[in-house]
């Protein structure tokens, strides 16, 4: 078939239009009335669940904002108290630091002391006990020494004092404080020996049987009956004051000794709170160290939790502004 540049299109026929009916456009406007309220509905549902979103949202964020504010109360009053803690331990520490330097240690019972006048006093009483132990060893040997001429003193002066009596009695009679001689009793009617028959007949044999020599008048009897006992009763007195010598030096010596002790213990009572002192510095020294870590743990904490704290204010600032 060939095709025919002057043939026209065949005509379309044109449908006829009918008028629509009053029902139609009821339908027409049911299903328009239905088809916006779906679309009103959805609008006001998402609407709803937008703002209970929102709400939900501004409620959690305000959860998370009082728990962290309440978190950074907790750490501030942790801090607060740290830090207190931090300085009365490092005042503690600088007054103990600075007694030690100065070298003065305190005691209820002593107050305060210096260790270096409590170590003289040691070494001064000490050597005050060497010296009153050395004195008391010299009157020890003093007292032996003059021990056995004492046994040999007292035996002569218990010869001797029989004689020592005739010579006192002599000396009594010659001065008229008696008109009798010892051991002399004459016969009745016969007048009284006058001394040197007395000293002959009485006296001078005695001392023979005694073993003792004596002048042959009686005027020379004291002076030569004292003459003899005097190194005897010498011997006698030199022994009885070494004893008293030891007893002297020996209660000087328990003097010192106590006052040795007690200044001994003194300072090794102080050396030892000394001692206690340092070692308390050290343990202090780690409390501070381990005070000094919390404070600044504590401090990026409140730091850390400031920032996140100021975000979560700005997160809740948008939110409330939407």
């Amino acid at each position: 078939m060939s095709y025919d540049p002057d043939a026209l299109p065949a005509a379309e026929e044109i449908p006829e239009r009918r008028p629509r009916s009053w029902l139609r456009w009821l339908g027409v406007g049911v299903a328009a009335a239905v088809l916006l309220f779906g679309i009103a509905s959805l609008v006001a549902s998402l609407a709803r669940r937008a703002n209970e979103e929102r709400t939900a949202a501004l409620d959690e964020m305000k959860k998370i904002i009082a728990s962290e504010e309440a978190e950074l109360e907790d750490l501030q009053s942790d801090y607060d108290e740290t830090l207190a803690v931090l300085q009365k331990k490092q005042d503690e520490y600088d007054e103990v630091r600075r007694k030690l330097e100065s070298g003065v240690v305190e005691s209820a019972a002593d107050g305060r002391q210096s260790l270096a006048q409590l170590r003289a006093d040691a070494e001064n009483t000490q050597k005050n006990y060497s010296a009153a132990l050395a004195a008391y060893d010299a009157a020890v040997d003093a007292a032996e020494q003059s021990t056995a001429g004492y046994d040999e003193a007292k035996t002569q002066l218990e010869a001797l004092k029989p004689f020592l009596d005739y010579a006192a009695a002599y000396e009594q009679f010659t001065s008229g404080e008696t008109d009798k001689l010892p051991d002399s009793a004459p016969a009745e009617g016969e007048d009284a020996p006058d001394a040197q028959t007395w000293y002959t007949a009485v006296v001078l044999p005695a001392a023979e049987l005694a073993g003792l020599t004596l002048p042959d008048t009686v005027e020379a009897l004291p002076e030569a009956i004292r003459e003899q006992a005097a190194g005897p009763a010498a011997n006698v007195k030199a022994y009885e004051d070494a004893l008293a010598a030891v007893k002297e030096a020996e209660a000087k010596l328990a003097e010192a000794n106590a006052a040795q002790e007690t200044a001994a213990k003194a300072y090794a009572d102080s050396k030892a709170a000394e001692k206690t002192s340092e070692d308390w510095l050290n343990d202090c020294e780690q409390e501070i160290d381990r005070l000094e870590k919390r404070v600044k743990d504590l401090e990026r904490s409140i730091d850390e939790l400031n920032t996140t704290l100021a975000d979560h204010h700005a997160e809740l600032k948008k939110l409330e502004s939407k």
